[in-house]
């Protein structure tokens, strides 16, 4: 499955960090080649974004279901497309004073089985899915590992997404620096909306 993950320092405090991050609505238009979204309830939402993949340009929409939600922590969504044949997961998570991001290693303040919302997935579902976080955990693209001070929250940002159908494994290969570029466009666009919010 095509993924990446992005780490940054922001310059909010971690309750600031939530407060934005926490509204579909504060950080939507972000995403590049957003198009729209639409609330379906408290845990889901129907999204259309625009994408480049080589030379193909599709229109697609997708609903992402929150699968965990954990306050002022981390929130987990699973992705199901619509009018294609696409699925993926990902998450924010936010780091207090202390921790360490940008090393690939699980930071501190993670979640545990007990942290999740039960009533989201069924158990084994929420434990094959940290298996393979902690298998596939590769080292975050933004140099060496920093600690998260005084003021400041670390952002992690993670998604993974498959195409499926026939063309799915072209589409696939495309889609590995595609998304690569696009989370790290989206975790800059992030940091520096917070920032502006700060000021």
């Amino acid at each position: 499955m095509p993924e990446v993950r992005c780490s940054r320092m922001v310059p909010a405090d971690v309750a600031r960090t939530w407060d934005f991050v926490k509204e579909i609505d504060n950080w939507a238009k972000l995403i590049p080649g957003y198009q729209h979204h639409e609330k379906l309830d408290d845990r889901r939402s129907r999204w259309t974004v625009r994408g480049e993949v080589g030379v193909l340009a599709r229109t697609v929409d997708l609903e992402v279901a929150i699968t965990e939600w954990v306050e002022e922590t981390r929130v987990g969504f699973e992705i199901t497309g619509i009018s294609e044949m696409a699925s993926g997961e990902g998450s924010f998570h936010l780091l207090g004073v202390g921790a360490r991001i940008g090393d690939g290693a699980p930071s501190e303040g993670g979640t545990d089985a007990a942290a999740e919302d039960p009533a989201s997935t069924s158990w084994l579902a929420r434990l094959l899915r940290r298996i393979r976080r902690a298998l596939s955990r590769r080292p975050a693209d933004t140099g060496p590992a920093q600690v998260v001070g005084d003021g400041h929250t670390g952002f992690e940002f993670e998604l993974g997404i498959r195409a499926g159908g026939m063309v799915g494994p072209v589409v696939n290969v495309m889609l590995e620096s595609l998304i690569q570029k696009v989370g790290e466009e989206f975790a800059d666009e992030i940091v520096a909306a917070i920032e502006g919010n700060a000021g």
